[in-house]
C-alpha cells in the first residue's frame, strides 16, 4: 500500500495536463506503477488518481464481497465508466480529460491532496469549500483517527 500525503497547489497546462507531484511518484517503487494511473470521478466532486495496483485491489475487494451478486455487474460497470486510464509522460504529467475536468469544475488551478493510497485533485474553489466544511467537523475527524487504537508504545 502506498502512503500519499500532503497538499499542494498546481496549474494545468494548456492541454489539461497536471504535473503529478514528485513526492507521489517517488512513493511508487514499481516502474509499471509510475507510467499509468487511473483517473476516477469521485462522488464528492473531485477526481482521484489511483495506481493500477490500488485499483486492482479495490476491484478484488468488491468482487470478493459481492461474489455472485447480480448487482455487482451493474456496480462494476458504473464504477469503471467513471474511470480513465491515463499515461504519465516522461515529465511526470497526466492528462485530465475535458469531461473529467468539467465534472470536477476544474479550470486551471487545482489542489492535489494525498489521501493514504489515493491522490485527490480538487478545483481550488471546491477545495476551499471542502476545507471550510472539514474545519467545522475537525473534532470528529480527530476522534476517528485517534480514537480506539492501541498505544504502539504498549504493544507487545
Amino acid at each position: 500500500m502506498y502512503m500519499f500525503s500532503g497538499e499542494s497547489t498546481h496549474k494545468l497546462d494548456a492541454k489539461g495536463r497536471l504535473f503529478v507531484p514528485r513526492r507521489f511518484l517517488e512513493e511508487v517503487s514499481v516502474l509499471a506503477e509510475k507510467t499509468k494511473w487511473h483517473v476516477v470521478k469521485a462522488p464528492d466532486g473531485c477526481l482521484q488518481l489511483l495506481t493500477p495496483n490500488t485499483l486492482r485491489a479495490m476491484v478484488q475487494g468488491v468482487r470478493q464481497k459481492n461474489k455472485g451478486a447480480r448487482a455487482f455487474q451493474r456496480e462494476k460497470r458504473n464504477f469503471m465508466r467513471l474511470t480513465e486510464a491515463q499515461p504519465i509522460d516522461s515529465q511526470g504529467r497526466i492528462l485530465l480529460s475535458e469531461k473529467f475536468r468539467e465534472y470536477a469544475e476544474i479550470k486551471n488551478e487545482v489542489v492535489v491532496v494525498g489521501t493514504f493510497d489515493e491522490v485527490e485533485i480538487w478545483s481550488a474553489v471546491r477545495w476551499a469549500e471542502q476545507c471550510a466544511h472539514d474545519e467545522q467537523n475537525a473534532a470528529d475527524t480527530s476522534d476517528y483517527f485517534m480514537g480506539d487504537y492501541p498505544d504502539p508504545e504498549q504493544a507487545s
